[in-house]
């Protein structure tokens, strides 16, 4: 049996068979895991029956193992994560064993070192994937692997379960509603949902439409917002945007589409892969910075200078919200939006759905109209620079998003 890797063959003294430990047990003398680089060519022959042949690697391509010596071998190819993948998948390990059925292989598991399993839960919050990132750190624990001293860096528990608590929030919040007390309307071009809290007055309105324009896009735009300020032709002007430890701060100035009142917007977002959940999409979280006092906030926050709002404008504050992106065909995303806003008690009464209405629709014209300027103008807007200026973000996530594309296109 025959396949093609890169790079040198090493012997590692590491049980992957049966007591997955980091050296053999006693009776495990001759259980001992390779790694094959990419480039090399590897016999079945050279392994001893019981064998393991471990292969990590960026891309693999190998032909069909045949039989040898009389017993099959057979084959297990996972990515890191444990789902099923392609052969031609990348992220990918393959176990291959002689003369033993796939019922006996045993189940990948992360590695047992404690830097290996930190660098995969950095791994994964660097690529948005939280919900991976979150499970690593369960099992990491609950196997006893990791000590204080070595979660240094990591996000808490607390910190990390909040954020899954936002996330699963905004995927509700986004959801088609059912209850009697909210409104739905049909637009020319997206339907909205409303409602108000009698108690508190809040206003949430969920607004959902189909846009064209693939994915990486999509996260493009909402990540890197500033690269589009001179295709809003107007409506949005001095956009900012910074990003720090898996969060992005993002400011500019607009008229607010209520009231017609010159308003600062500053929003801290947080994008998240979700393209494992049902449906499969991508999740942006936003709200306005928590500090004391936000309207007039100056000063630091997080990694962030946030300066005062500037004269003649004003700053309302956004509660927890966020839109979900779901990939439709492999050129369209269906956008659903959810927001609460807090509207002052002397305009609340004015705001009727007629007003209502008549604002998101012309404010989903005028969106509209500005997001197919953004991708008319997609190559010359800077864009393109932009995610190659920051590929240690873009580079895995775009890598991703391929090959979901590339797996689920037949079923859009």
């Amino acid at each position: 049996a025959k396949f093609s890797a890169g790079g040198d063959v090493s012997r590692k003294g590491a049980c992957m068979c049966c007591c997955q430990r980091a050296v053999p047990a006693a009776g495990c003398h001759d259980h001992e895991t390779r790694d094959i680089a990419k480039g090399n060519e590897v016999n079945s022959s050279d392994y001893a029956d019981s064998e393991q042949i471990v292969v990590n690697l960026n891309a693999v391509h190998f032909s069909k193992f045949p039989e040898s010596n009389g017993s099959k071998v057979h084959m297990i190819d996972t990515i890191s994560d444990g789902r099923t993948a392609g052969a031609d998948s990348e992220a990918l390990t393959l176990y291959a064993c002689v003369g033993r059925t796939t019922a006996d292989q045993p189940k990948p598991e992360m590695s047992s070192q404690p830097q290996d399993a930190v660098t995969q839960v950095a791994e994964a919050l660097a690529h948005c994937q939280f919900d991976r990132a979150a499970q690593h750190l369960r099992n990491l624990k609950a196997d006893g692997v990791l000590s204080q001293d070595t979660l240094v860096g990591l996000p808490s528990d607390e910190e990390l379960t909040g954020l899954i608590k936002r996330l699963d929030a905004l995927l509700e919040a986004c959801a088609p509603p059912t209850g009697t007390d909210w409104k739905k309307f049909e637009l020319d071009l997206c339907t909205v949902w409303r409602r108000w809290d009698s108690t508190s007055g809040a206003l949430t309105v969920i607004v959902s439409w189909v846009a064209s324009g693939f994915l990486q896009k999509q996260i493009a735009a909402v990540r890197d917002a500033d690269v589009s300020e001179p295709l809003w032709d107007g409506a949005c002007w001095e956009m900012r945007s910074e990003h720090a430890d898996g969060v992005s701060l993002c400011r500019w100035l607009q008229k607010d589409p209520f009231t017609g009142r010159k308003t600062e917007v500053v929003m801290e977002r947080i994008l998240c892969d979700c393209l494992d959940r049902d449906p499969p999409c991508w999740v942006l979280l936003e709200r306005s910075p928590d500090t004391p006092d936000f309207e007039n906030f100056s000063g630091k926050y997080r990694s962030f200078d946030i300066g005062a709002c500037p004269k003649g404008f004003i700053r309302a504050a956004t509660a927890d919200s966020g839109r979900v992106i779901e990939p439709v065909t492999p050129e369209s995303c269906r956008v659903s939006m959810s927001m609460t806003i807090q509207l002052p008690s002397v305009i609340r009464w004015a705001v009727t759905d007629t007003l209502l209405c008549w604002a998101i629709n012309a404010g989903s014209k005028s969106t509209m109209k500005s997001w197919d300027n953004i991708l008319c103008n997609w190559d010359a807007s800077g864009f393109n620079q932009r995610i190659l200026d920051n590929d240690d973000f873009y580079g895995p996530i775009n890598h991703r998003i391929k090959e979901f594309m590339n797996m689920n296109t037949s079923k859009m």
